[in-house]
């Protein structure tokens, strides 16, 4: 590891400029090299993997849609079974216990999906800083 001499930022031995300022190893200033880079790091989350992303959004939706069916059916349960409160409570735990498994599932298939993309955006992000170069 290195430390950048001028933001300060910690910089992998990999790497031969500071990925947030650009400047070198040495403590020279970046040059138009630097800038290209930047630009296309900005320009990486455009476009990129429409579907997934609207497969994510989905399932988060789902989650809150799920949650909110679980509830009413909490309600429901309460409702209908206050004759009998053994019963009652039952169909509620049921409910509750059920209710959380499937939005806590729903949420993290949308998470991972989520960390995936952000991975593979991480991983093109490194490539592009890892071929920034001295000419």
């Amino acid at each position: 590891m290195w430390v950048c001499s001028n933001c300060g930022e910690r910089i992998d031995d990999d790497f031969d400029a500071c990925w947030k300022c650009g400047t070198w190893k040495d403590g020279t200033k970046p040059d138009e090299s630097f800038e290209v880079v930047r630009e296309e790091v900005s320009d990486l989350d455009v476009g990129k993997y429409p579907a997934l992303k609207a497969i994510a959004w989905i399932y988060r939706i789902l989650a809150w849609v799920v949650g909110g069916i679980f509830a009413i059916a909490f309600l429901s349960v309460l409702f209908i079974f206050n004759d009998n409160p053994n019963t009652c409570w039952l169909f509620s735990l049921g409910l509750i216990v059920s209710g959380v498994i499937s939005v806590v599932t729903l949420v993290a298939v949308s998470e991972i999906i989520y960390v995936f993309l952000d991975i593979e955006k991480n991983t093109r992000i490194s490539r592009i800083k890892g071929h920034v170069r001295r000419k």
